[in-house]
C-alpha cells in the first residue's frame, strides 16, 4: 500500500505521540516500542516492504538521516537525532561503549553460580578459585544484596515511574532487566555499571592491590555484522515460538547468554 506520510514523517509523529504522553527522555525509544507507534499510527498498516525494507531493522538502517540506533544491547534502541536537547546523547549513541570489564563484572554479578572468584595478580584478571591469603576473594554480590540495589535504584526514580506496575513485578519478583520501560531499563544499566565500578574501585582500596582499568571500550559493531546477527536472532526467535514444550525442554543455552540473562535479573 502507498502511505501519505513519509517514513520519516511517522517516525518524527512517533516521537512526538510520546513527547506529548510526558514521557521522560521522550526522544529515546526502544525499537520494539517505536514499531507498534507507527503500527498505531497508521491504524495497523504499517509494513516495511512499503518503504523497501526487508525488515524493521532494515527499515531503520535505512532512515540513519534521521535515527541513531543502539544496538549495544538487547532489543536495542534509538535516538531521534532532531530532538533539540540531545547533543551528549547523541554523541555517545555513535562512539564505543564503555563498559566493565567481563571478568570483572562477572566477579560482582555472578552471585547465583556459587563460585568465588578471586584477584589473579601476575594476569591481572579475575578468576575463579578458592580464597587464599595471597588472594582474596572478589566482592562477588549475595542475592539480597542485589535486592538492596535495585531498592536504592528505585528511590531515585520519580514517583510516576517508580509506580508502575511492571516496575513493581521486576522488583518483587526477580523479573529480567527486559520487562522494564525503557527509559527505566537505560537508567537502570546505568545505575549498575555504576555500583559495580564503585564496588570493585572500594575492594581494591581496601585490599591494597593496585587497581587495574576497571573498563573497556567495546566498538559499536559494523553494519554488516549486525545485520547477521539480527537475522540469525529473528530465525532462532521464530523457530522457539514453534517449538513444542518437549523441544525447548531439549533446548540447548550457551553458558555465556544464560549468564547475561541471570546477570539482568
Amino acid at each position: 500500500m502507498e502511505h501519505s506520510l513519509s517514513a520519516q514523517q511517522l517516525i518524527e509523529r512517533a516521537f512526538a505521540q510520546a513527547r506529548r504522553s510526558g514521557k521522560p527522555e521522550w526522544w529515546v525509544m526502544a525499537i520494539p516500542v517505536l514499531k507498534n507507534r507507527l503500527l498505531q499510527i497508521t491504524g495497523q498498516k504499517f509494513k516495511e516492504a512499503d518503504f523497501g525494507a526487508s525488515s524493521f531493522r532494515d527499515f531503520l538502517q535505512q532512515r540513519t538521516d534521521v535515527l541513531l540506533i543502539d544496538d549495544s544491547f538487547t532489543p536495542g534502541a534509538v535516538t531521534l537525532k532532531s530532538a533539540s536537547n540531545l547533543t551528549t546523547a547523541s554523541s555517545s549513541a555513535t562512539q564505543p561503549r564503555d563498559r566493565i570489564r567481563p571478568d570483572l563484572w562477572r566477579a560482582v554479578l555472578d552471585y547465583s553460580s556459587g563460585n568465588t572468584y578471586v584477584w589473579d595478580a601476575t594476569n591481572s584478571t579475575a578468576i575463579i578459585g578458592p580464597e587464599t591469603d595471597d588472594a582474596p576473594s572478589l566482592p562477588t554480590l549475595s542475592a539480597e544484596s542485589f535486592k538492596e540495589w535495585k531498592g536504592e535504584f528505585l528511590a531515585t526514580l520519580p514517583a510516576q515511574e517508580s509506580d508502575g506496575g511492571r516496575v513493581k513485578e521486576w522488583q518483587e519478583q526477580s523479573l529480567p532487566t527486559v520487562v522494564l520501560p525503557s527509559v527505566v531499563r537505560f537508567s537502570w544499566n546505568r545505575f549498575v555499571k555504576q555500583k559495580v565500578q564503585t564496588t570493585l574501585t572500594e575492594w581494591f582500596e581496601k585490599h591494597h592491590i593496585p587497581a587495574p582499568p576497571l573498563t573497556q571500550l567495546q566498538a559499536a559493531p559494523t553494519e554488516s555484522s549486525r545485520d547477521e546477527t539480527e537475522r540469525i536472532r529473528e530465525f532462532v526467535i521464530e523457530c522457539v515460538t514453534k517449538m513444542s514444550k518437549e523441544e525447548l525442554e531439549r533446548l540447548s543455552i550457551p553458558s555465556g547468554a544464560a549468564f547475561r540473562v541471570r546477570s539482568n535479573h
